[in-house]
C-alpha cells in the first residue's frame, strides 16, 4: 500500500484532542471502486516536533489499527 502524509495542524488537533478527533479512511481504486470506510479513533502515539510541516503514514499500518464499518 501506499503512503499518505497528513499536515501537521491535522496531526496536532488529534492528537490534543482525542475525544474530538475521529481519522477516517476510504481507499479508492480504479473504476472508483470504494473500499472502507475505516475509522480509527487514536491514529496518534506522539505530538508532531516543531518545524514540521507534514507527516507520512503507512496507510497499511493505519489499516491494521483502524475499524471496519
Amino acid at each position: 500500500m501506499r503512503r499518505r502524509d497528513l499536515l501537521r495542524h491535522l496531526h496536532q488537533h488529534g492528537f490534543n484532542q482525542t475525544d474530538k478527533f475521529l481519522l477516517a479512511i476510504v481507499l479508492v481504486g480504479e473504476n472508483d471502486a470504494v473500499d472502507g470506510h475505516y475509522y480509527l479513533r487514536t491514529p496518534f502515539e506522539a505530538e508532531p516536533g516543531w518545524g514540521v510541516a507534514s507527516i507520512n503514514f503507512e496507510i497499511k499500518a493505519l489499516l491494521e489499527r483502524a475499524e471496519k464499518r
